[in-house]
């Protein structure tokens, strides 16, 4: 019965499925040939540079140079056709390759997504705007940048209760904010409207958290309420810098046990590969041994023959 154990062993320290010698003997030649040739290093270099180079070409393809000159507009669309096309040979090797397990990769699922939706979509205009987020596909081939994407992956559920205990803060605070400083733009007491709703003020303190103009819109209300900047400061404190800080730690935190199995990986590969040399030197002292003994063997019996004719020559020689 087939079993994907046996058809892919899947490298953890470098990202990729590949086929193994066990696994070899569960496929055809031609699917074993399309992952060796997809996956390869050369290849996956090429296609980082064509992900490269056709990211930076749908940036320059914004600019009024291209938008308004139809020929060189034609001539960047028929570019960005000929990486589509490249990519989507890329995605039917994997296919081959892998088959259904494609899907059990979350990256190859990705790369399937933004390839099938460049085709189906290639007529709607507002949907080509998204073809820039085939770059992203960048951050599945380069490690460095699919660790910290896989650590912000395992922390999320950390995330999830940072950010649940954030949402409660910003909905008490929000409620606050509005309570006291609700009148003030009917009173024409600010230029702006602040807090004269709920949703307005929870876009106000939005404002306030990403630390965006804060000090204009608290002296603004300090000019009729004295005292607010206690409230501002307070909050500030608490949503800026306290939940920033957490979050960053968590990601931090993340980050730091990746490395940490990345470390113990590394030292049981090193260890792996320092038994293989042993016990390969261990066979060939056993087999040293093996011929050491016959030659000793060989040797004795090669004396006890000399001994032999040795005394028969005796023999006849004494009868003479």
């Amino acid at each position: 019965m087939f079993r994907r154990d046996k058809f892919y062993d899947t490298v953890e320290r470098e990202g990729a499925t590949i086929a193994t010698v066990e696994s070899n003997k569960h496929m055809s030649f031609i699917r074993r040939n399309c992952g060796w040739f997809v996956n390869s290093a050369p290849v996956q270099s090429f296609m980082i540079l064509c992900i490269v180079i056709n990211g930076i070409m749908m940036g320059i393809a914004t600019y009024p140079f291209v938008r308004l000159d139809p020929h060189v507009s034609k001539i960047f669309k028929f570019i960005d056709l000929i990486f589509l096309i490249i990519f989507t040979i890329e995605l039917i090797l994997q296919t081959i390759y892998r088959g259904l397990y494609l899907f059990t990769d979350g990256w190859l699922c990705f790369d399937f997504f933004i390839i099938v939706s460049s085709w189906a979509f290639s007529k709607v205009q507002i949907i080509r705007a998204f073809r820039i987020f085939r770059a992203l596909r960048l951050a599945g081939r380069i490690k460095p940048m699919r660790d910290v994407i896989t650590a912000i992956a395992s922390v999320l559920p950390k995330l999830g209760s940072v950010f649940f205990l954030l949402v409660l803060v910003f909905y008490i605070f929000a409620v606050v904010f509005t309570s006291f400083y609700k009148d003030m733009y009917r009173l024409g007491q600010t230029e702006t409207d602040y807090f004269s709703s709920l949703d307005v003020t929870a876009f106000t303190l939005f404002q306030l958290m990403c630390m965006d103009d804060w000090s204009q819109v608290a002296r603004e209300v300090m000019a009729t309420h004295k005292s607010a900047w206690a409230l501002f400061v307070v909050y500030i404190l608490v949503s800026a810098f306290v939940f920033t800080n957490m979050l960053v730690a968590v990601i931090c935190d993340s980050v730091y046990t990746l490395r940490e199995i990345d470390d113990l990986d590394e030292e049981e590969a090193s260890k792996g590969s320092s038994e293989i040399p042993l016990k390969e030197i261990k066979k060939d002292v056993q087999c040293l041994e093996k011929h050491m003994n016959h030659a000793i063997r060989s040797q004795e019996r090669t004396a006890h023959m000399i001994e032999y004719f040795s005394r028969q020559i005796k023999i006849k020689t004494g009868n003479v």
